[in-house]
């Protein structure tokens, strides 16, 4: 009802019927909200400075809403309206200070083990900290402590279970997944093992089948042919006269001419396949969580063509293939490589949608 109110007011000053009844909405408001700093006040709990704080908080910023619009009268009964107004600025700057105090000494003492769930709860409670004093003592500092200590490290390898020889560059591509993108709170993920960091799991990419080629060589001949007009004749009439029209002109029809070519349309085709899983392990317990099938291919397809004959019997279609020159073959290798790449996608949807398997 307040919002409503200050909304109308806003627009009209004189709507007495939201003067009243922001003025009562206001009072109790107030009045509630004074009612339960007083309760927690006599309480004498450190742990209620937070609510404390934020409940002058309210006060402050209803007020700051109301004081624009005063004054307010209520014509009907003759007078202005009572909106209490006080300045709250000492009461929240001590309850802030005494509520990030607490906070931060409670997070201190949860960080002091290195327990992993003790600092996710020492990072929520410098959160609130950061939301009500962002600059107090060392905050950033902490933080980062607490989010470094909390969170799982887990590492990405790859493994080759083929009989295919992979190369190292393949592998590499296959590792380098840029994974700092999965990173987010409580987890930490590394393409490469670094000394000194115990890893908590691993997401391996076992590679079961990894092949390029067969290289295929589809050739095709065809034989074009094509009726062409090289000219015209005058056509004679059964009496052997030329036949002309109404306008009294030589009726003209084409000769014709069938030309021939030959086409030797070219396919080239090759295939490259990677095929595995994706296998979750908890490092600590040593234990496969969850595995997940994972496969790709990619195709090189080119097509050209050569030809002999009359270019006038050819086809649109042929005349572009023509255009093209012919090209090696691409490298098993440089296949391989394309393949890798095409399937990191499929890769880091897999683990994308499976990342509460190393969050714990």
């Amino acid at each position: 009802m307040i919002s409503k109110s200050i909304s109308k007011l806003q627009k009209n000053k004189s709507k007495e019927k939201y003067v009243l009844l922001l003025e009562d909405a206001y009072s109790k408001a107030n009045e509630r909200e004074l009612n339960q700093i007083d309760l927690l006040k006599r309480s004498g709990t450190p742990a209620n400075f937070l609510q404390i704080y934020e409940a002058y908080k309210k006060l402050d910023m209803r007020q700051a809403r109301v004081k624009p619009l005063l004054p307010l009268y209520a014509k009907k009964e003759g007078r202005e309206a009572i909106f209490s107004m006080r300045n709250y600025n000492q009461d929240i700057v001590h309850y802030r200070n005494q509520a990030s105090d607490f906070l931060y000494t409670k997070a201190m003492f949860l960080l002091k083990d290195g327990d992993k769930f003790d600092a996710r709860e020492a990072f929520a409670l410098l959160m609130k900290v950061d939301r009500i004093f962002p600059g107090f003592r060392d905050l950033n500092e902490q933080l980062d402590r607490a989010n470094a200590v909390g969170s799982n490290n887990i590492l990405v390898r790859v493994k080759n279970g083929s009989s295919y020889p992979i190369s190292p560059t393949v592998i590499y591509e296959l590792e380098h997944l840029n994974v700092e993108q999965f990173d987010q709170l409580w987890a930490d993920f590394h393409y490469k093992e670094e000394p000194g960091v115990a890893y908590d799991y691993m997401v391996v990419l076992q590679v079961d089948f990894a092949e390029a080629g067969p290289e295929q060589i589809r050739e095709e001949l065809i034989k074009r042919t094509n009726e062409i007009q090289i000219g015209t004749v005058s056509q004679n009439d059964i009496d052997g006269q030329v036949s002309t029209d109404t306008s009294s002109r030589s009726v003209e029809v084409p000769i014709l001419k069938t030309v021939y070519a030959e086409v030797l349309h070219t396919t080239l085709h090759k295939e490259a396949s990677i095929a595995g899983q994706i296998d979750f392990l908890d490092v600590r317990s040593e234990r496969l969580m969850a595995s997940y099938p994972i496969e790709t291919r990619t195709v090189f397809d080119y097509e050209f063509a050569s030809w002999k004959g009359d270019k006038r019997a050819l086809e649109s279609a042929d005349k572009q293939l023509a255009k093209n020159n012919p090209i090696p073959f691409p490298s098993d290798h440089q296949m391989l490589i394309d393949a890798a790449v095409e399937i990191k996608s499929d890769i880091k949807s897999v683990i994308r949608s499976n990342d509460e398997l190393v969050m714990d």
